[in-house]
């Protein structure tokens, strides 16, 4: 399982990233396990530093 990464080529993996999320929409929703608002931001970041089961995934959305 993937957790983080680093690429020198952000542009072109993201791009790659959004076709595969085109392509198949339905995993999105398995993988995405957690969505906060911008008002939300310090509760993302607590939820993102300790280990929880089941989390997958943490958006910020605006």
């Amino acid at each position: 399982t993937l957790k983080a990464g680093v690429t020198m080529d952000r542009a072109r993996v993201l791009a790659k990233a959004d076709a595969f999320a085109s392509a198949h929409p339905g995993l999105l929703d398995r993988y995405l396990t957690h969505t906060f608002g911008i008002d939300e931001v310090q509760s993302a970041f607590d939820l993102a530093s300790r280990p929880v089961p089941g989390r997958i995934k943490i958006a910020i959305v605006a």
